[in-house]
């Protein structure tokens, strides 16, 4: 299924089911998740266009603007994009310095057919000089270089519904189309749960002993005074002595020893309590003790760029070899890690030079023959090359001979071989043959279109300098701006004013590539053909003499041959921009090794959740083994299977409380959780009980209905519980589910409605835990 919704999908309602079981097949999850979050962002714009079109829609969540038209393509470092014009009286009263309308990454529908067709493009570039000025702005369509229907002399109307952001949906629906079933990770936890929780991969009897003796200062004193061992094996009992000199409670004691002997854990409590001191803790604990047992550095994911900025300080504190990827950090220390900072650090190999300069050059012949393929289209005149082309040998030699013969003796200096004649003399030729002063006068006009073609100036190829080249400093359209800006749009918080991406040329630039086109005859072509009466449609004018054709023949013919000129060059238009769009793929990928050098040096990575989805080359190829995912209860569930796919070892999730449980299935490796506003939450305990949210037990119902995924009988589902705290404490608090203490009887109605497991009789099969003779409550 394509990411982008078809016309028809646009004018049909939504026909998904509610949720309301477990997973089959990997596959079934990979699709689910992708339709889900699909829906999610094609919802409003289906509602958005519908109310349009019913003159009922607002103007705050619905910027609609009439009579856009395209005016140029600019050849950039990521591939081809289109330059548009809008009316300026629909811009000039807006502050483009602030106002949020056509951001970077923001979607646009154009059609200009009342929306029984549709293009979709997002915005690229937003300088706000050019769009005061001329109001124009650059798009780029999402998945193809090239669309023949934004073509000159056209006008669009364009809807952008703000409600959505479709940048920090798209990465992610990417990674998911993508997904192979193997790719899954912990598929047995996530799809098929099960009772024992599995320790780390990279943990074997004879690789774990651990040592915690950077991580707790009270270790050392301990070995002096309580005999707490140097080192220990972490997948056994740990000792008295050694969990007594550990400066932790009860709860923080158990989920640092829950966190680091399985391949997911899931770590929650209120505020206050701890989360983030212990997520460190874990942190610095694998640094230390799993430096010899991966390869890769431990990967750290958070929502947001403040709070990547937090915990990144916190592990810089006993660890400096940290990068961070995304240019929006508040952090001067975080700063300075930048990876592209830390690249640039880095001087470049003589073969990566060599390489980049091939891939240069190959990209100025590229454009090059763009500008030629546009003139071409654009040309009114049939030129001698042309003429070759279509013309068969001896029908050309046939041709220039009529043209020397009704000459006779005024030859003058024009050469007897025609296979030499320039554009000059062959515009001499061509007049002689139509009987005009002016061929371009000919050019194919539809019988029914009045005072002639309509003139469409100022569209060519802009050339962008290599100022703006993302390796060298220039801006590559940051993926923290999606992240704020669906932050600010859908969540509402931190209220942090979101950059423009501004990548005004650079002084020096060269502009040579621009050309001054006047094309606009592309859109009448088919209604051209459609006038073309049947006389001529049957001329042959392949015959071997064409100057025995009347004259209205041989100017028709000639119209012929500009269309079939027209259709050659216009057909080499997408093919150009195809092989432009791959070099740029293969410049991003040199650029990438370079990358991936640097960050193999380290040992810690940090993230957010958005560049997570937009690197996910970079991540496949760093294969990231550990994960610390903070805030994990904001992470839509799709977020996360999308990470790191089949490299992870083990996971780790801090929260507040589970929120929204949905809404989250732990990472692929060690993930921390660290937020969450609600009255219950529930829990992981140590095996046999695997973590709440790694049995894949929480599905997306639409009208917020969760649902348990019982695993089997009573005496194998004890690992899920969900319990109403009725004081909230500012504890670490964990509920252990005895297997053997279920009170199906006393279960509340409310918990009934919502214990469906796909069965006509879905309360016998599926089981909520009850703990210490407590009633469980669910709260909508």
């Amino acid at each position: 299924m394509p990411i982008l919704p078809t016309s028809a999908e646009m004018s049909t309602a939504s026909e998904f089911t509610e949720n309301m079981q477990t997973y089959e097949k990997c596959v079934d999850y990979i699709q689910t998740h992708f339709m889900l979050l699909r829906e999610d962002y094609i919802e409003p714009l289906r509602a958005g266009i519908k109310l349009f079109m019913q003159g009922r829609h607002s103007p705050k969540d619905l910027h609609v603007y009439t009579g856009v038209k395209v005016v140029g393509v600019l050849s950039t470092w990521e591939g081809l994009v289109y330059r548009i014009e809008l009316r300026p009286e629909e811009t000039r009263k807006i502050n483009w310095e602030k106002s949020k309308q056509l951001m970077y990454g923001s979607l646009l529908c154009f059609s200009d057919d009342d929306f029984s067709s549709l293009i979709w493009a997002t915005v690229w570039r937003r300088d706000p000089a050019l769009i005061s000025g001329k109001a124009q702005l650059d798009i780029r369509l999402p998945f193809d270089p090239w669309d023949d229907r934004l073509s000159p002399g056209k006008m669009f109307c364009c809807i952008e519904n703000v409600t959505i952001y479709f940048e920090a949906y798209r990465h992610v629906l990417i990674a998911l189309q993508n997904m192979r079933a193997a790719d899954v990770p912990f598929q047995q936890t996530l799809l098929t749960p099960q009772p024992d929780a599995l320790p780390p991969t990279y943990l074997k009897e004879e690789t774990d002993m651990f040592h915690f003796h950077n991580v707790f200062s009270n270790c050392e004193k301990a070995d002096a005074e309580v005999a707490a061992p140097k080192s220990f094996r972490i997948l056994a009992e740990w000792p008295p002595a050694l969990r007594q000199a550990l400066d932790l409670d009860p709860s923080q004691l158990d989920a640092v020893q829950h966190a680091l002997t399985h391949q997911m854990a899931l770590i929650q409590g209120p505020p206050g309590t701890g989360k983030t001191f212990v997520g460190l803790k874990i942190v610095q604990a694998l640094l230390d003790n799993t430096r010899n047992l991966r390869h890769s550095p431990i990967l750290v994911v958070c929502f947001t760029n403040h709070a990547l900025d937090q915990f990144l300080e916190g592990i810089f504190k006993f660890c400096e070899s940290i990068v961070r990827i995304g240019s929006r950090s508040k952090s001067e220390q975080m700063m300075r890690r930048n990876l592209k900072e830390l690249v640039m650090e880095v001087k470049a190999s003589r073969e990566f030079i060599q390489a980049r300069k091939s891939l240069t050059d190959r990209r100025d012949y590229l454009r090059d023959e763009l500008v030629k393929a546009m003139k071409l289209v654009d040309s009114h005149t049939v030129s001698a090359a042309q003429a070759k082309s279509l013309m068969s040998e001896q029908q050309f030699e046939t041709f220039y001979q009529g043209f020397l013969d009704c000459l006779g003796d005024d030859k003058g200096d024009f050469p007897e071989d025609p296979w030499v004649v320039d554009d000059d003399v062959w515009s001499r030729v061509m007049k002689e043959w139509l009987g005009t002063s002016d061929p371009a006068k000919l050019a194919p006009v539809p019988i029914r279109q009045e005072g002639g073609l309509p003139s469409f100036k100022n569209f060519g190829l802009e050339e962008e300098s290599d100022d703006d080249d993302p390796l060298f400093g220039g801006k590559d359209g940051d993926e923290e701006e999606a992240e704020n800006e669906m932050y600010e749009r859908k969540l509402d918080v931190d209220n942090e004013q979101t950059e423009q991406v501004d990548e005004k040329k650079k002084p020096g630039s060269r502009m040579d590539f621009f050309q001054e086109l006047h094309y606009a005859w592309l859109p009448y072509l088919e209604e051209y053909y459609e006038t073309m009466t049947p006389e001529m449609r049957s001329l042959d004018w392949r015959q071997e003499d064409l100057w025995r054709l009347h004259r209205e023949h041989r100017r028709e013919c000639y119209r012929q041959w500009l269309l079939e000129a027209h259709e050659e060059a216009r057909g080499i238009l997408p093919e150009l921009a195809h092989l432009l769009e791959r070099n740029a793929e293969s410049r991003a990928a040199l650029d990438r090794d370079r990358k991936l050098a640097v960050l193999r040096e380290m040992q810690v990575v940090g993230m957010t959740t958005t560049a997570v989805s937009k690197y996910q080359l970079l991540l496949k190829e760093l294969r990231p083994e550990i994960v610390i995912v903070e805030e994990a209860a904001e992470v839509l569930e799709a977020w996360d299977p999308e990470g790191p796919r089949g490299t992870q070892k083990e996971s780790v999730c801090t929260t507040n409380y589970l929120a929204n449980p949905i809404a989250f299935v732990p990472f692929d490796v060690l993930c921390v959780l660290l937020s969450v506003q609600t009255s219950w939450y529930g829990a992981l305990q140590a095996p046999p009980y695997t973590p709440l949210s790694s049995r894949g037990a929480w599905r997306n119902v639409k009208m917020g209905a969760y649902t348990s995924g019982c695993a089997g009988d009573c005496e194998q589902c004890g690992n899920l519980c969900l319990a109403q705290e009725k004081e909230q404490k500012a504890v670490m608090k964990t509920f252990t589910v005895n297997a053997t203490a279920h009170d199906h009887d006393n279960v509340s109605p409310e918990l009934q409605r919502y214990a469906v497991h796909g069965s006509d009789a879905p309360w016998q099969n599926a089981c909520f835990g009850i703990s210490n003779g407590e009633e469980v409550l669910f709260e909508e």
